[in-house]
């Protein structure tokens, strides 16, 4: 792939991204807005902010879609078992939320509902419901894979 440790040859450039990196590596990296603008880089900040808020949109909805397709059972067992995964992956919450949501969705076992939940756990239904809203929120949170892991196996279910 190296002509040499400097030299890249240019028709192995695999994407946008090797070829980024190639520019990093060999400092080559050009500080390009500094070369810009004001009013460019106003409207690349503007397109910047705009991105970050259709993927937290486009990831709400993943998220609205899995609850949609929970509800309705829609998931078989395999599909229950990477979801699983999925959720134990989640960071910043306990490991009981994470059982209760998947309890809550009979997503290892058959489905229990909130009131079962509480008496099991000896706690408030509200405790319940808290636990279950938050690994719903915190699933926006999910890193890029993981929420194409959610979109394929919804992809895959329909």
């Amino acid at each position: 792939m190296y002509k040499n440790k400097l030299h890249y040859n240019d028709n192995e450039f695999k994407s946008s991204f090797d070829e980024h990196c190639y520019h990093y590596f060999v400092k080559e990296v050009i500080d390009v807005k500094k070369e810009l603008t004001n009013t460019e880089l106003k409207i690349i900040q503007k397109s910047e902010v705009g991105f970050k808020d259709i993927w937290t949109k486009e990831k709400q909805h993943i998220r609205d879609k899995l609850i949609i397709f929970l509800k309705a059972n829609k998931l078989n067992a395999t599909k229950k078992l990477q979801l699983i995964d999925i959720i134990k992956d989640i960071e910043n919450v306990t490991y009981t939320h994470k059982e209760r949501f998947i309890l809550f969705y009979g997503l290892d076992k058959e489905r229990k509902n909130i009131p079962e939940m509480a008496r099991l756990y000896k706690c408030s239904t509200e405790n319940i419901r808290v636990s279950i809203e938050k690994i719903k929120r915190k699933i926006i949170d999910l890193p890029n894979e993981k929420i194409e892991s959610l979109r394929a196996i919804m992809k895959e279910t329909k």
